[in-house]
């Protein structure tokens, strides 16, 4: 499990270069305003692509982990929807882009934007057979080059001085180098593509089949980026800047469920039939993730002026005030990836469609009647309470499901840790240092928590360390 670990991990950190450090990056050089202004198209280019993703990164590695004998057949056909889905989404967007009141500066990011996501989401999906085959050194390959070259040309351009126009532009540039990589590479290793495997006229059916995990997928990032469209029309350009940055690092702690899950999930749909195996894997990625979560509420909670200072610069000093309301949604996320890769290994795929569709309904009434009265604080605290009702639905149909909520005792742990210090920062985050080397150094502790010689080390070093924070 170490080397597909730490494989994934490459992938998953060269992807992070592109989905938060380049963005970083854009808000210190661009400011709030402007990169409010590039943000807000390419958050409905990123939303309008989930059409074409289509649940495939659950969907795919999934059927390929459970049959892989049958990957040139799986990855065919699924080929073929993504291409009618993808003709078909960017028909609407341009005949969409006539009709939309805005500057043409807006109209012309949304339709690049829309192209390069699209791209892009081809890209990724050529990449996914690597994961069901557990030939993630392939994946790797690519994922690294691609996007440390397009972290590359993004900030020569904007080193340049370029503009959000010119930037879209790179990025449709870099997803077509992105696209080619992945081509190269799948044809060397999980095989060719037949165009005809089941004919044309399955693809009605392989649409329908993969309904609940387009909607899943699409939905899941609709709800968590419903807030930045209603941030939009009430506080304007500068307010969707100054989210989006929040955004961007919640989208950074994500890496570690990303790679755990895309991991987790072809050895669980393995072991489908070894209740034992699946209860094994399901506890040991609850307590990584338990564990992992924690330390990040703390870093959002406790080092908030430090990440905002760090990373974006004194001119996003606004931030300070809700970004540490993030770090009970990133536990919570957390979390919400084990349970929802149960539900997806175990054939439950519509169940979770269902909770993310009311979800994403309590995420636009939380929204619509918490950001008009309390701005930007109150989208985080409307994002808290969504994620909230998403996990209780998903513990609730995992538990009917296999009788069982996986968390163990450090798990639980850590969780009731987790829940007081989400407690003090709605009251107001004014803990000290010593909070967070504590919680953090209780993470390690409890989370990680092994037995034996290493157990006994960890612990006498944790007393060593506690003994000599002053009281």
């Amino acid at each position: 499990m170490i080397r597909p670990l730490a494989l994934m991990l490459a992938s998953t950190l060269a992807r992070l270069l592109t989905a938060v450090g380049v963005f970083i990056v854009m808000a210190r050089v661009w400011g709030a305003q402007e990169f409010g202004v590039f943000l807000y198209p390419y958050t409905i280019a990123s939303l309008v692509a989930m059409i074409v993703d289509y649940g495939y990164s659950l969907q795919l590695v999934r059927d390929v982990g459970a049959e892989p004998h049958r990957v040139e057949e799986i990855v065919s056909r699924a080929l073929r929807v993504k291409v009618v889905l993808a003709a078909a989404v960017l028909l609407g967007v341009a005949v969409a882009g006539f009709f939309m009141s805005n500057a043409r500066e807006q109209r012309v990011l949304l339709v690049v934007l829309t192209l390069s996501t699209t791209v892009n989401s081809f890209a990724q999906f050529l990449n996914l057979p690597f994961r069901g085959l557990a030939r993630f050194e392939g994946e790797t390959r690519v994922v690294v080059w691609a996007n440390g070259l397009h972290f590359v040309f993004v900030c020569v351009a904007l080193a340049a001085g370029a503009g959000a126009t010119a930037v879209a532009f790179v990025f449709l540039l870099s997803r077509g180098a992105y696209l080619c990589l992945s081509v190269i590479a799948y044809r060397q290793v999980p095989g060719g593509m037949d165009w005809m495997t089941g004919t044309w006229s399955l693809v009605g059916r392989d649409l329908a089949t993969g309904l609940p995990y387009g909607v899943h997928v699409a939905l899941a990032t609709l709800y968590f980026q419903v807030d930045t469209l209603l941030v939009q029309y009430y506080l304007g350009s500068e307010g969707v800047g100054l989210y989006q940055a929040a955004v961007r690092l919640v989208m950074g702690a994500m890496i570690v469920p990303d790679v755990l899950s895309n991991v987790y999930l072809p050895a669980l749909a393995g072991a489908h039939s070894d209740p034992k195996r699946v209860y094994y894997l399901a506890e040991r990625m609850m307590r990584h993730l338990a564990a992992a979560g924690l330390v990040c509420l703390g870093c959002f909670t406790f080092g908030a002026d430090i990440l905002v200072r760090t990373l974006y610069g004194p001119r996003y000093v606004p931030l300070q005030s809700f970004l540490p309301l993030f770090g009970p949604v990133v536990y919570l996320r957390f979390l919400g990836a084990c349970y929802g890769v149960l539900l997806t290994m175990s054939g439950r795929q519509s169940v979770r469609a269902a909770a993310v569709i009311a979800a994403f309904v309590v995420s636009l009434l939380g929204n619509a009647l918490v950001i008009p009265k309390y701005g930007l604080v109150g989208a985080a605290i409307a994002a808290i309470f969504t994620h909230l009702f998403l996990n209780a639905v998903y513990v609730a149909s995992v538990v009917r499901q296999f009788h069982s909520s996986f968390l163990s005792v450090r798990g639980a742990a850590l969780t009731a840790i987790a829940c007081v210090a989400s407690l003090g920062v709605l009251a107001g985050p004014s803990l000290t240092v010593r909070g967070v080397v504590l919680v953090a150094l209780l993470a390690i502790a409890v989370g990680v928590g092994i037995t034996g010689a290493e157990g006994e080390s960890a612990r006498n070093a944790l007393r060593r360390i506690v003994a000599r924070v002053p009281v």
